[in-house]
């Protein structure tokens, strides 16, 4: 009669335990704190992107790197897009802008040999101030700023509402792709 008793014993406890267990588990995943799914990372989305601006040293005819964060699109043509909006915004910091006033950026492309067209308006040509240091520091301000941030574009060709011109202010060859200018970086 002992065995029976202790195995009726055993099997209340073991009952006992299960439900506990049971109940105990129902309990957590009932009320534990839900985490948010992860987000699908999608990979054309936009990204926060550091990437450094070229604008005239206020002293100097120099170029200086202005550091700033950008919504970037992974498409390269809408990349370069973006980054000469923002290099037509102008300097936020000690800096000064070498793309003359009311200069618009029509167009952006990047063919397949990485070559990056950028049309600009015709006042860049016609509110130009002249003069061969800010010709170039115009020039290479656009160039600087996409070559070195933009992986896949190796040189930029400026155009003028949809035409290529010989120079911007009478002095620098601009009928071909130009590739960076490290010198002019202080």
């Amino acid at each position: 009669m002992k065995t029976t008793k202790s195995k009726t014993f055993w099997a209340v406890v073991l009952v006992l335990i299960s439900a506990g267990l049971i109940a105990g588990a129902v309990y957590f995943f009932a009320f534990m704190p839900k985490r948010p799914a992860p987000e699908a990372v999608d990979p054309k989305a936009p990204a926060m992107t550091l990437v450094h601006l070229y604008f005239g040293h206020s002293g100097e005819p120099m170029l200086v790197a202005e550091p700033r964060y950008l919504l970037l699109p992974a498409d390269l043509s809408a990349r370069a897009g973006k980054i000469m909006e923002a290099l037509l915004e102008g300097p936020r910091q000690e800096a000064i802008s070498v793309i003359p006033e009311a200069s618009r950026v029509n167009s952006v492309f990047v063919d397949e040999n990485g070559v990056c067209f950028v049309d600009f308006s015709r006042e860049i040509i016609t509110n130009h101030p002249g003069g061969s240091a800010g010709e170039a520091m115009t020039i290479w301000s656009v160039v600087n700023t996409l070559v070195l941030n933009v992986d896949g574009i190796y040189f930029v060709k400026l155009l003028i509402d949809g035409q290529q011109e010989e120079t911007l202010a009478g002095h620098l060859d601009i009928r071909w792709p130009l590739g960076p200018d490290l010198r002019l970086i202080q």
